[in-house]
């Protein structure tokens, strides 16, 4: 949540609890049109998925967002990915984790 580099470390995490000031959110609207999915992920997944300056994503989302959109994306093959070794080579060690959500496409 918020700005890319936010924080002491870039993309910092930014709890939501009591603390949570107005300057920590940044929000938005986006009209759906052309929108085919939306995944959150945390920065260890990001680290893989998406280019630094966010112009680039994965085409493994594509792929992911597909398979889920055809009721056949699965826990498993997520874990699997995201443990994968040349996945995590080159990693802190940071969490991975996504949540992805996808609606059929238009003709």
């Amino acid at each position: 949540m918020g700005r890319a580099g936010k924080g002491e470390f870039a993309n910092q995490t930014t709890f939501v609890d009591e603390q949570l000031q107005p300057d920590d959110v940044q929000s938005g609207l986006l009209s759906m049109e052309g929108i085919g999915g939306v995944a959150l992920m945390s920065d260890g997944a990001a680290d893989h998925l998406v280019s630094r300056d966010g112009r680039q994503v994965s085409g493994q989302l594509g792929q992911w967002f597909q398979a889920l959109r055809e009721g056949r994306l699965k826990r498993r093959s997520l874990t699997q990915r995201f443990y994968a070794e040349d996945f995590t080579d080159k990693t802190g060690g940071d969490d991975c984790s996504i949540t992805l959500t996808a609606r059929p496409l238009r003709p």
